[in-house]
């Protein structure tokens, strides 16, 4: 969801990107939610600097459930795993992580 304010360059959102395997957690502000700025900020801020991911959990939010993440995802050769609706326990990495992080934006 947005966060509680708009940051100073008018970022509403923020996509959050974790390594299962190092741990290594990427924050990125977005101006809104949409497929494009978060396929845009995934390679820009993940697959530029990191390399191309064998798998991508993610969760079923219209951001990631969308033909363009599909379209890139197929391009890359990457397996695009979505987490089981209503079940954030699936991606508890992830959720730990945003549950430390949302209060600080306040």
């Amino acid at each position: 969801g947005p966060t509680p304010q708009y940051s100073i360059n008018g970022n509403k959102y923020v996509l959050i990107i974790t390594d299962y395997y190092t741990k290594y957690v990427i924050a990125c502000p977005l101006p809104n939610n949409t497929a494009t700025s978060t396929a845009k900020s995934f390679v820009e801020q993940f697959i530029f600097k990191f390399g191309i991911p064998r798998r991508l959990v993610t969760d079923q939010g219209v951001h990631f459930n969308n033909e363009l993440m599909q379209n890139l995802t197929t391009l890359l050769g990457t397996n695009h795993i979505q987490t089981s609706a209503y079940h954030p326990q699936s991606n508890g990495l992830v959720e730990r992580f945003n549950a430390t992080f949302h209060p600080q934006l306040s």
